[in-house]
């Protein structure tokens, strides 16, 4: 098996025997499975998939900044970046 120097979308880095598609998948849940008067009243899962996720990574992050700026969801609602090791000490 050689190593590709550089992927085309949805290929991967490594070419085997026969060229295979990465496929790409995404998955979010939102709610819990506790099925008391405590629990949430919903349970949502939700999954995307994509052989090339570069086009949907720039709508998102477009989408992002867009609702940022009117305000509609704040930076608390996004993943904070966790500092490294390095960056500790």
């Amino acid at each position: 098996m050689g190593v590709c120097r550089k992927a085309q979308a949805g290929r991967s880095y490594f070419r085997p025997a026969f060229d295979v598609k990465t496929l790409h998948v995404h998955l979010d849940e939102s709610g819990n499975f506790d099925f008391t008067p405590t629990g949430t009243k919903h349970f949502v899962f939700a999954v995307a998939w994509t052989y090339d996720p570069l086009p949907l990574a720039h709508d998102l992050t477009a989408l992002r900044f867009k609702l940022l700026k009117q305000g509609t969801i704040s930076t608390a609602s996004m993943p904070q970046r966790i500092a490294s090791p390095s960056e500790t000490t």
